[in-house]
């Protein structure tokens, strides 16, 4: 579940108007069991959800294709209800407001922010993401601070990664980005299904170093010139050698980004 210590009340009302939107698209419907001569025989009931074209109320065999499909849409549909459920109990307890609708246009973006803001040269979105491998960085990982079966070079890292986490985002660790003739190794990449956006995060760990500073200056000016802006298509995150990072800072950033399309 997501963590509401890492939420701004505006991310937060985001948050819970996609997931009603979502909820809507999907299938009510309930696993049964029933003996068809001596076997147990299991099947999905599904009720009308003209979204996904079921227009009555649908028998259907959880073995089939068919069902298999409509048994993983119900189990989403449960899963975003739970999610909702607690988001809204959070809202309430901290805010003790009504929650306010935030307008979705109809492809389920909202109504400001595009990924073609600023008419950047490349476009991040969900087929990139999907596309990129984690872990694809040549250099090997001697440091090992895992989290969810992925080793980080580093605390501050490993950090970063559990704040997106707990912001219920998809995310890959050290991926490769080839843009046209240019190839560069990044941080993280990240989904945010609720803005239907992509992200990248670069996370600069030895500020204090001079030949460091001068490498990290070079590498955020070529995210530059390839159109990517900071706190919009990609955030920089900076430290000095064994310097901690506050996780609510890191929430912070990715707060006010998302705010930058709502």
């Amino acid at each position: 579940m997501v963590n509401p210590e890492y939420l701004c009340k505006q991310v937060h009302a985001l948050k819970i108007t996609w997931l009603k939107s979502q909820i809507q698209k999907l299938p009510k419907g309930t696993l049964r069991t029933k003996l068809v001569g001596d076997k147990q025989y299991q099947y999905i009931i599904v009720y009308p959800t003209p979204q996904i074209n079921v227009n009555k109320r649908t028998e259907v065999s959880i073995r089939s294709d068919r069902g298999k499909q409509l048994l993983d849409l119900v189990n989403k549909r449960k899963s975003y209800e739970a999610e909702l459920q607690s988001l809204e109990s959070d809202w309430r307890n901290i805010y003790r407001i009504p929650i306010p609708d935030i307008p979705f246009v109809s492809d389920g973006n909202p109504q400001k922010g595009t990924l073609n803001y600023l008419a950047p040269t490349i476009q991040l979105n969900k087929a990139v993401f999907d596309s990129v491998v984690s872990q694809s960085n040549q250099y090997p990982n001697e440091k090992w601070n895992e989290f969810k079966g992925v080793n980080f070079r580093s605390i501050q890292e490993r950090i970063i990664a559990e704040v997106i986490d707990s912001l219920g985002w998809d995310w890959k660790y050290e991926v490769s980005l080839k843009f046209g003739n240019t190839t560069l190794s990044c941080d993280f990449i990240v989904y945010i299904k609720e803005i239907d956006k992509v992200i990248l995060i670069e996370f600069f760990g030895m500020m204090d170093n001079d030949s460091y500073r001068t490498k990290t200056y070079q590498k955020i000016m070529n995210y530059h010139n390839l159109g990517l802006t900071e706190d919009r298509s990609i955030l920089y995150i900076y430290a000095n050698s064994r310097e901690s990072i506050n996780p609510r800072m890191v929430a912070g950033k990715l707060n006010t980004l998302i705010l930058n399309y709502v």
